[in-house]
């Protein structure tokens, strides 16, 4: 029988805690909820121990000696915590709905070589305020991807390298075997990232691990969206966002990953990178890809969507379709 374990970092949550776990209570797949309290200046332990105390399924644990970690080492000692053979995630200031785990079970019988199973978030206000600056960073109303992949494409989409699909998920709608994260393959989160620390972990299952899409067409999860956000105060997008590829390529290069794969999780590294840096610093990455690129990466698409990547669609469209008639 499928059941699992649910990983819910508390930090600062009080609010919101309550309905986060009823929202996991009512799923039927779940056999237990680890809350890791990160030592929170509100009252949220307080809460976070009542619930342990009303619901036998709930399991409430701290860092020792009561210290802040962070989500990714809180999210790390969940999974060690872990009593299931698949955990999921759940952000504590987020809930699950209804038909959270009604694809995975079948998903996971029916391709025996999952690692993995995701699917689309949605988002709910709780201010307006909010929700006008989250808005540049999602006015579809979904986080998910608007096509289903194979698992061996998801990293090429993922990239924003392959056209297959558009978009990504959140870690509220996946649920991944224990297993998948040893050493050897994905690895823990990275407590030392400050934030993006799940985009991170998801770059690396797509390396390492058979992730099936399951629910990408409607939301089995919602993302609260508040002005205690962290991306929504993060003013240094670009900045956190190099830490995150640069920790994925670092990573990268110590696992013997392919050419390909490395050179275009650097590609993410630069493109990013353009952004901080002025013109002639800018002009000598844009050299420094073109001579890696054209040789790690032979496949003719593969070099346009680097090009798009970097400089837009439109802007060699019609370079492209000039060589391409010079060469048939």
């Amino acid at each position: 029988m499928f059941k699992v374990s649910v990983i819910v970092p508390v930090y600062n949550a009080a609010n919101f805690l309550a309905k986060a776990v009823d929202s996991i209570l009512i799923q039927p797949e779940v056999g237990e909820i680890v809350l890791i309290e990160d030592q929170s200046k509100d009252n949220s332990y307080q809460i976070a121990k009542q619930l342990s105390e009303q619901h036998a399924i709930i399991k409430l644990i701290t860092h020792p000696n009561h210290v802040n970690r962070g989500a990714s080492a809180s999210r790390e000692l969940g999974i060690e915590m872990a009593s299931f053979p698949f955990v999921a995630f759940l952000d504590a200031d987020d809930y699950y709905l209804p038909n959270r785990f009604n694809f995975e079970p079948q998903i996971f019988e029916i391709h025996s070589d999952a690692d993995g199973v995701y699917g689309a978030t949605g988002f709910a206000y709780y201010s307006e305020d909010g929700k006008e600056r989250y808005a540049k960073y999602n006015s579809t109303g979904l986080t998910t991807l608007d096509r289903a992949v194979p698992p061996d494409e998801l990293f090429y989409v993922l990239s924003g390298i392959s056209k297959k699909a558009n978009g990504y998920f959140h870690l509220n709608a996946l649920t991944i075997k224990k297993a998948a994260v040893a050493p050897n393959r994905a690895g823990n989160f990275n407590p030392n990232m400050g934030l993006h620390e799940d985009t991170e972990w998801i770059f690396r299952l797509s390396l390492k691990t058979k992730l099936y899409p399951g629910s990408i067409d409607h939301a089995i999860a919602m993302r609260g969206v508040h002005n205690d956000n962290r991306i929504v105060k993060n003013q240094a997008e670009y900045v956190t966002k190099h830490i995150m590829y640069k920790t994925v390529y670092t990573w990268a290069k110590a696992n013997n990953l392919t050419p390909e794969q490395t050179s275009i999780v650097r590609l993410n590294m630069l493109a990013v990178k353009l952004f901080l840096v002025n013109y002639i610093c800018a002009l000598t990455i844009i050299i420094c890809l073109f001579i890696n690129y054209f040789k790690l990466v032979r496949n003719r698409t593969y070099i346009r969507r680097i090009l798009e990547r970097l400089f837009g669609e439109n802007t060699f469209r019609y370079f492209f379709s000039v060589y391409k008639q010079k060469t048939l």
